[in-house]
């Protein structure tokens, strides 16, 4: 960790059945750097001689927390215990830390809540908060009961009784309830940047319409360096004004010369709207459009768009969101296909199972990594230190044991951070969460850490990846690493306890700013690096620079998968897929040759606002997604999931640009990881925190 800004002592609470529980009786609360601008983290750890009220459970006597505004901290009073405390929620467990009130304690707990405020400020806005405002930072740590009130409706517009056709060719919704709007004083507008006429719907969840609410002028503004708005106005009135982010989840509709975005929740309303904008002409749509785009990128990257994308790949990055693209099947025609549906919960059998499940054997942790397997039928679950071993049965999952401690050679327990099949299943290679340049190898026979490896003396490694996408199936032995700045293959068979292959890698300088995150091979042992800057690389082989640098949309890429073939990527961002043909007018793909201008329009698969207003979902934070996998067979599938949602998409329809086919299933809890079965499409392995099922899909014919 980084330096520290403040730390104090208290105790330290959850929430566990509905109770507060006591987790450290006595403990410390400290606000520090990370290595990342704009991030911080809260560190709560018992003292040495602190009693762990909870030890039957294998608390952790650390605990970190991200300092980021989903996290709801707020400041409260114990008047009970003569205490100041903080709460927040982290990954739907709530979390409290009292201070004893004196006057030492008041004065630290004003210190401790103005530290939070200021760092959820900046990680939010990315933008110091020296010249601000108390008033724009201080909100994001509120007293109980004075969180800043919610946006209260300005003077409302009646609703028009123009009837013209909606952007999506229906009937306009018949409502009698004026249109609300979010408060929008004071505005800053800044420098204009475009404006255009246009007409404004809203979305009428009960009839499933658009309805037309009245006509604006559209424009967009920048009000700070790379932070933009888009403002709506009717005469001389400002009636919307929006900051631009991923949060607008934008849609660009090309059939309805419109774009369809979430809105601000408005008071009194737990709806959150989905507004629309339909321009009056194609110049005005495109010229719109393609500066909203550029505001987001600038907004994401925090950098000049003319001055940082090539004119080469400017095509590529603006026709991501493009609807219009006409995209073919591999033999070249475009094919109606059937859709995969999730099956319905069979309710007594999941109540059955949830009653006696196997997991809370494995103690109080909660699901956090699973590897499913590619030879035997196994899916592995790694629960704090200990592994659940389950078999996949026709329609659910069977729990047959578990490895009750996961420990290094000297004994130390540990909670991997990454897992990974290995050599026909055989194998499980960890990540040790604290030792980031050692690689434990597991004998899942003996269900034990045989041996240790490390990659030098200087390089970490943060993930694995195999040699090709196939090999776990095989007596492959070899994999990649990766870490931020390179990758480089990992050799068991080397003397001594150093396996990385000085021959074997691809190093990039500290100026360069690589910040790579995630890869994936495909089956020729060709490899696709992500990045925090949302850049892919394409290489064909470990220790050469890479073919192709596609350029991303600016978000980073927290997951990748490829097609067996290499012909094509599957991207995972927060918010949205990216799915990338690298299959150029030659025939050659852009692992073997540089893509240059021959790059094909990438696909951005995204939920639909109309299907998040009606699903509820408020955040979209999507799990690294997957092709289906089955060697000779084709890729057909794509699955990914947010919080309890599910999603899968038909990649043959996706190929045919037909985007948003995509299935929604509600699940009982938060999916920490979901793949398909091997060689099974219809059959997704999905980890809850306390839960391994199996969500099974039927074909519906068209």
């Amino acid at each position: 960790g980084g330096d520290e800004l403040v730390r104090c002592s208290g105790m330290f609470y959850d929430r566990y059945l509905g109770q507060k529980r006591c987790l450290y009786m006595d403990a410390s609360a400290s606000i520090r750097y990370t290595t990342r601008q704009y991030e911080f983290e809260l560190v709560v750890a018992a003292h040495e001689d602190s009693e762990l009220v909870e030890s039957e459970n294998d608390q952790p006597k650390v605990m970190v927390f991200p300092l980021t505004a989903s996290e709801s901290f707020m400041r409260y009073s114990n008047a009970e215990e003569d205490a100041i405390g903080f709460t927040w929620t982290h990954e739907g467990r709530a979390f409290y830390f009292e201070i004893q009130s004196s006057s030492t304690g008041n004065r630290m707990a004003g210190l401790f809540q103005n530290t939070i405020a200021r760092c959820i400020f900046e990680n939010t806005n990315r933008v110091p908060h020296d010249n601000v405002p108390v008033e724009e930072w201080a909100v994001y740590c509120p007293v109980e009961g004075q969180r800043a009130a919610p946006p209260t409706p300005q003077k409302a517009m009646p609703t028009p009784q123009k009837a013209v056709p909606t952007p999506h060719k229906a009937p306009i919704a018949t409502t009698s309830s004026p249109v609300k709007y979010p408060d929008l004083s004071p505005v800053h507008l800044g420098v204009e940047l475009v404006s255009v006429r246009a007409e404004l719907y809203m979305f009428d969840q009960p009839s499933g319409e658009f309805r037309i609410v009245s006509d604006v002028q559209a424009m967009l503004h920048e009000t700070a360096d790379f932070e933009f708005s888009l403002n709506l106005f009717k005469e001389a009135e400002l009636v919307l004004s929006q900051k631009v982010s991923n949060n607008m989840h934008l849609h660009m509709d090309k059939e309805h010369k419109s774009v369809i975005w979430m809105g601000i929740r408005v008071a009194d309303n737990p709806v959150i709207p989905v507004w629309s904008l339909v321009f009056s002409n194609s110049e005005s749509e495109s010229a719109f459009k393609e500066l909203l785009q550029r505001c987001l990128w600038e907004t994401n990257r925090r950098e000049d768009f003319s001055e940082s994308v090539k004119d080469e790949d400017r095509a590529w990055v603006q026709g991501a969101s493009r609807d219009d693209v006409e995209m073919e099947d591999d033999d070249g025609r475009v094919e109606d296909v059937d859709m995969m549906d999730f099956e319905e919960d069979d309710n007594d059998r999941r109540l059955s199972r949830d009653s006696v499940s196997p997991l809370k054997a494995l103690g109080a942790d909660e699901n956090q990594e699973m590897a499913v397997g590619m030879v035997n039928d196994r899916a592995y679950v790694v629960r704090g230190s200990q592994i659940g071993v389950f078999k996949q049965g026709e329609n659910d999952l069977e729990y047959l044991t578990k490895i009750p401690i996961v420990q290094t050679a000297d004994g130390t327990k540990f909670c991997p951070t990454q897992v990974m099949l290995s050599e026909q299943d055989s194998k499980l290679l960890l990540l040790h969460p604290s030792d980031d340049k050692k690689v434990c190898y597991m004998d899942l026979n003996r269900g034990q850490v045989v041996e240790e490896w490390t990659t030098d003396s200087i390089n970490t490694i943060q993930t694995i990846a195999p040699l090709a996408k196939y090999a776990p199936r095989t007596a492959e032995s070899n994999f990649v690493g990766m870490n931020s700045n390179g990758m480089f293959r990992m050799d068991p068979r080397l003397p001594g306890r150093e396996k990385m292959v000085e021959s074997q890698k691809q190093f990039y300088a500290p100026k360069t700013k690589a910040l790579l995150t995630c890869m994936a091979t495909n089956q020729n042992g060709h490899v696709a690096l992500g990045s925090e800057t949302g850049q892919i690389r394409l290489f064909n082989k470990l220790d050469k620079r890479a073919k192709t640098a596609l350029p991303g949309l600016g978000d980073p890429i927290i997951g990748l998968d490829v097609t067996a073939d290499g012909s094509w990527l599957l991207a995972t961002t927060e918010t949205y897929l990216l799915v990338v043909n690298t299959v150029m007018p030659s025939g050659k793909t852009g692992f073997g040759d540089r893509m240059g201008s021959d790059k094909p329009v990438p696909r951005k698969l995204m939920l639909h606002p109309r299907d998040l207003q009606k699903f509820g979902i408020t955040e979209v934070s999507f799990t690294p997604a997957h092709f289906n996998l089955g060697e000779g067979m084709d890729e057909t599938s794509i699955v990914t999931s947010t919080g309890p949602f599910i999603i899968t998409w038909n990649f043959r329809k996706v190929k045919q640009n037909k985007l948003h086919e995509y299935t929604i299933k509600h699940v009982a809890d938060q999916v920490v990881a979901d793949q398909f079965a091997y060689g099974q499409q219809e059959k997704v392995i999905v980890a809850l925190p306390n839960d391994v099922t199996v969500e099974k899909r039927t074909t519906r014919r068209r």
